[in-house]
C-alpha cells in the first residue's frame, strides 16, 4: 500500500497553512489565504496533472514554515506573490498591510517598453536584493520553480531559466547570507536544493545535446 504523503494535496496544504496561521495569530496570512484562493481560481499548473495553481504559493508557504520562517507578512506575501502578474488585481486593491503589498510588488516582474530584458532583469533583482523579505521570498519561489520545471518547461525554456538562476539568483542568495543572517539557514538549504537540481539538469542537457550532434553526423 502506497503511504507516501501527497505533497500537492490542495486541501491538506490549505488546512495546514490555515491551522498554522490560526495557532500563531498570523492575521495577514489569514487574510491572504482565502484571497489567494479566490484570485487564482480556475488557474492551473504542474503539467499533465493540472494541479490548481494555488499549490505553488502554498508549497512555498509550507516550505517557509518548515524552515522556521513564521513571519506573518512574509508568509502572506508568499501566498500572494503571483497575483499582480497573473490575476486581474492591482496592489492598491489587496486588503493586506502596506508591507505585504510592498513585498508582492517587488517580486512581481513586468516588462517595460523600450527597456532591454537583461537591463530590466538586473533592475528587478537589484530592487529585490535591497529588501530582505522580498529576497528570501524570491529565493524560495525559485527553489520551488526549479523543483518542478523539469516536468513543465521546454528545453529552451529550461536553458533560459538555468541561466537566469545562475546570473541573478545565486548572487541574491550570497547577498542574503551576507546581509540578512536571520535567513542564512533558509538560504543555504534553498541553495543546496537549487544547485543540486541544476547540476543534474545541466548534465542531462549536455548529454542530450551530444546525442543530437552524434545523430546528425
Amino acid at each position: 500500500m502506497d503511504k507516501r504523503v501527497d505533497l500537492y494535496d490542495v486541501e491538506a496544504l490549505y488546512a495546514y497553512i490555515e491551522g498554522i496561521a490560526d495557532k500563531n495569530n498570523l492575521k495577514q496570512t489569514m487574510m491572504a489565504l482565502p484571497l489567494m484562493k479566490e484570485l487564482h481560481k480556475g488557474q492551473f499548473r504542474y503539467g499533465k496533472d493540472k494541479k490548481p495553481y494555488i499549490v505553488h504559493p502554498m508549497m512555498i508557504a509550507r516550505q517557509a514554515v518548515a524552515l522556521g520562517l513564521l513571519d506573518d507578512e512574509l508568509v502572506a506575501a508568499i501566498l500572494l506573490h503571483d497575483v499582480l502578474e497573473d490575476c486581474d488585481v492591482k496592489k492598491e486593491d489587496l486588503p493586506v498591510s502596506d508591507e505585504v503589498k510592498k513585498i508582492v510588488e517587488l517580486v512581481s516582474f513586468f516588462e517595460k517598453e523600450g527597456v532591454p530584458e537583461p537591463e530590466a532583469k538586473a533592475n528587478y533583482y537589484q530592487k529585490i536584493a535591497a529588501h530582505k523579505k522580498a529576497s528570501i521570498l524570491k529565493v524560495l519561489d525559485r527553489c520551488n520553480n526549479v523543483s518542478t520545471m523539469g516536468e513543465t518547461f521546454s528545453i529552451p525554456r529550461l536553458c533560459r531559466y538555468i541561466e537566469e538562476t545562475e546570473t541573478y539568483v545565486y548572487p541574491l542568495i550570497e547577498k542574503i547570507m551576507s546581509d540578512y543572517p536571520e535567513y542564512y539557514d533558509a538560504a543555504f538549504l534553498a541553495q543546496y536544493q537549487i544547485e543540486s537540481i541544476l547540476k543534474t539538469l545541466k548534465r542531462f542537457l549536455d548529454e542530450e545535446s551530444g546525442s543530437a550532434v552524434e545523430a546528425g553526423q
